[in-house]
């Protein structure tokens, strides 16, 4: 198995959406969001579509992917201290694009959730690991922690950053997070859910 780790360009972003989508309808925010699972896989798309055609472009995000014998099989979104943090008219109109093709009101969860997690982010100068996802059919074979890890000599580089940071609702990656030198800063809650932000000291 050829496996390589390096940035993902706007060809394989089909591939990437597909990823995030298959990852996160099992993911307890999109679980509470949308209980009933067909529609919780078309809105995802449709949330995912978003990120990676439009928030990622705009905002100056960056996006590794882990390929495994060329093939796309995990993507890792993320900012850094010179992403652009302004949002603009075409990402209003992206984002008002979406919920009408959404068409369901409970999408008003997924902004929520990105404006109550974004309160607890780090005040210091960090990388912000936004979403993380690989292929369920190459889940288990330590792809997720390597593309964490990609970031991190990106990181140590940087003039001002001190470490890494993320989010989430899934106690289990809670787990791992840890086990990769993690530490949980805020324990807060939405709605039913816990969420937690973590940072890594670099």
């Amino acid at each position: 198995m050829n496996f390589s780790i390096k940035s993902v360009s706007s060809f394989h972003n089909e591939e990437a959406v597909q990823i995030f989508t298959a990852a996160f309808i099992s993911d307890p925010l999109h679980i509470f969001a949308f209980p009933e699972e067909i529609e919780r896989e078309r809105i995802t798309k449709l949330v995912y579509e978003l990120v990676v055609l439009s928030i990622l472009p705009e905002m100056n995000l960056k996006m590794h992917g882990a390929f495994v014998d060329d093939k796309l099989a995990g993507a890792l979104i993320y900012t850094t201290p010179e992403s652009n943090h302004n949002w603009s008219d075409k990402l209003d109109f992206a984002v008002n694009e979406m919920r009408r093709k959404a068409n369901n009101e409970r999408i008003k969860f997924i902004g929520e959730y990105a404006m109550t997690s974004g309160k607890y982010r780090p005040e210091v100068p960090h990388f912000y690991l936004n979403e993380l996802a690989v292929n369920p059919e190459m889940q288990g074979r330590g792809i997720g922690t390597k593309l964490m890890l990609s970031v991190e000599p990106e990181c140590l580089k940087h003039p001002t950053a001190k470490g890494t940071a993320l989010d989430t609702t899934n106690i289990r990656n809670v787990n791992l997070y840890k086990r990769l030198g993690y530490e949980v800063v805020q324990e807060f809650e939405f709605y039913e859910l816990t969420g937690y932000s973590m940072f890594k000291s670099i």
